[in-house]
């Protein structure tokens, strides 16, 4: 028998995320196997929509984390998992996507699309990021994410200076692989 959200998911139009600030989604052994069957039913990434807060941007741990109140349920859905060659790296990959997404201060009913993410500079960078350098992007001329691959390393490297270390570090690794992807 299959569970009431898988059943539910085969009939559905789209896989809505709905983050809150308390608890990371991701934490939890049975959300990472509904982004698995989500994943299985193509509902991510082109039919996925996420609201709710930012709160876990700088999160970084691995599906392979999440915890389980029933070990045993936990064990049967790592196993699964990990059944098929790249899954982990794969749903890993969809988890850091669904914690950046940015609804840029947007109200939970307000469901954004993920593929929209990457169609303002702030949607791409987040709103912390992109409010500290806005001022920055505007005398350089980015107004597109287009045009951040033009950017040259010193743009890179000053903009990353006005972050903390850390968010610094990400925006640069997260620049260096969106202008690696052409």
């Amino acid at each position: 028998a299959q569970s009431p959200f898988v059943r539910a998911l085969k009939s559905a139009d789209s896989y809505l995320v709905v983050r809150n600030s308390r608890t990371d989604l991701y934490s939890r052994i049975w959300v990472i196997c509904e982004i698995m069957f989500a994943k299985k039913f193509n509902f991510v990434p082109s039919k996925t929509q996420i609201t709710g807060p930012d709160s876990y941007t700088t999160e970084c741990v691995s599906c392979l984390d999440a915890g389980s109140y029933d070990p045993n349920d936990k064990e049967k859905i790592i196993r699964e998992l990990l059944a098929t060659e790249g899954a982990r790296a794969e749903i890993d990959e969809y988890i850091k996507e669904f914690r950046d997404f940015n609804s840029a201060g947007v109200a939970a009913p307000d469901v954004q699309n993920s593929k929209e993410k990457n169609e303002t500079v702030e949607g791409f960078l987040g709103e912390s990021c992109f409010s500290v350098m806005k001022e920055d992007l505007e005398t350089i001329g980015v107004e597109t994410v287009e045009d951040l691959k033009e950017l040259e390393t010193e743009d890179i490297d000053m903009l990353a200076a006005k972050l903390k270390k850390i968010p610094g570090k990400k925006f640069r690794r997260k620049m260096s692989e969106f202008v690696d992807k052409d």
